[in-house]
């Protein structure tokens, strides 16, 4: 007996030291605890919350006026204003938005992550089209299925959209399944805040339907905030756990597409997508699915230099808001004229070509499915 324990405590050693020298290697090969994670996040993400916790959505802004220090030295402070319904202001409080009714949809790039509210696409798109009421519920970190889901909740609100323009990103494709890389990425930014922050998610069956399923989150294992060996370990369990339903994230989002379409037909609205950034050959895969299901979709996508992007922060500048802007114009003109009103452009754009900010100009395309 007693030779049994001292083999058993060798053996407990020998592996006490392995873990040892196992924790020792992946910290000088740059793997660190969850905690150390913390840091690296605060200085993307300092400034105020702007967003609150929802049980459906995951998530949804805050209502409320909200002031960012800025980015960077080249940047002054960022205002974000959203309405009680969550809705990110387009106009001044003093102004009126006009009897056609469009509503924006999308993350990130939607709602203008970075940027002052007059800085937003949205906002100049009010500005250029004042016979429109611009509405934008983007919300930063939404994906596909969480614009549906606001979409469906919208649509039974007055006054009812004419016209939704959904805000396409790749990476929306991630979201809508809840992948591994969503929900660290989720995770790192509650690092803030520590609150944990979910997101629902929707898979195929076997049968072919999609299932919507309630938000999910990155697992807590509070001794990953200490051990690099353990952060690292079930961060590989999850991937691999989690890599049946990330290799489902194109027919899940084509799905969505298709349901968001549909709700907008059964309410007596329009849809349309706009690619704000999306790569080769997803990008084309897109477009011609959208194409065969009658969606009509734009080209929006842009080289996003330093020159269109917000210093210090990363994302879509006020002049790439423009080009946007500029872009759907047209699109929406074409719309309101075919409701029978005479279409108007507003003193931003009068006496200039879609496309004079020096942005490609000419090079955004439309695909009609109709």
């Amino acid at each position: 007996m007693r030779s049994f324990i001292k083999i058993f405590a060798a053996w407990l050693f020998v592996f006490c030291l392995m873990l040892m020298g196992a924790e020792i290697a992946l910290k000088i090969g740059g793997v660190q605890p969850w905690r150390h994670t913390l840091h690296q996040v605060k200085t993307y993400i300092r400034g105020p919350v702007m967003h609150m916790e929802d049980a459906g959505l995951g998530w949804k802004n805050m209502p409320g006026r909200h002031v960012h220090p800025g980015y960077s030295d080249l940047t002054g402070p960022v205002i974000t204003t959203f309405l009680a319904n969550g809705e990110r202001i387009t106009r001044p409080s003093s102004k009126t938005g006009g009897p056609y009714h469009v509503l924006l949809l999308g993350g990130s790039l939607t709602y203008g992550r970075a940027l002052s509210d007059e800085d937003t696409f949205a906002w100049q798109l009010q500005e250029m089209l004042p016979e429109a009421d611009i509405r934008n519920f983007g919300c930063d970190g939404y994906g596909t299925y969480q614009s549906l889901l606001l979409l469906e909740h919208l649509t039974t609100q007055s006054p009812a959209p004419d016209l939704v323009i959904y805000g396409f990103f790749d990476d929306h494709e991630n979201r809508n399944v809840a992948a591994f890389s969503h929900l660290r990425m989720l995770a790192e930014y509650a690092l803030q805040t520590r609150k944990t922050v979910a997101v629902p998610y929707c898979t195929i069956q076997h049968n072919g339907t999609l299932t919507r399923h309630p938000p999910t989150h990155y697992p807590f294992f509070s001794l990953r905030e200490h051990s690099a060996l353990l952060t690292l370990a079930q961060a590989s369990l999850l991937k691999w756990r989690l890599s049946s339903r990330t290799r489902q994230k194109r027919v899940v989002t084509e799905k969505l597409l298709l349901q968001m379409k549909e709700t907008c037909r059964k309410n007596g609205a329009e849809f349309i997508v706009i690619f704000l950034q999306a790569n080769p050959p997803g990008y084309h895969q897109y477009r011609a699915f959208l194409k065969q299901h009658a969606i009509d979709s734009l080209d929006g996508r842009l080289p996003l230099t330093d020159r269109l992007r917000v210093p210090g922060e990363g994302h879509p500048n006020a002049l790439a808001n423009r080009f946007w802007a500029e872009v759907l114009v047209p699109i929406i003109l074409d719309r309101i004229a075919s409701e029978g009103t005479k279409p108007s452009v507003g003193k931003s754009l009068r006496g200039k070509a879609v496309g004079s900010n020096g942005i490609r100009p000419g090079t955004a395309r439309a695909t009609f499915g109709n």
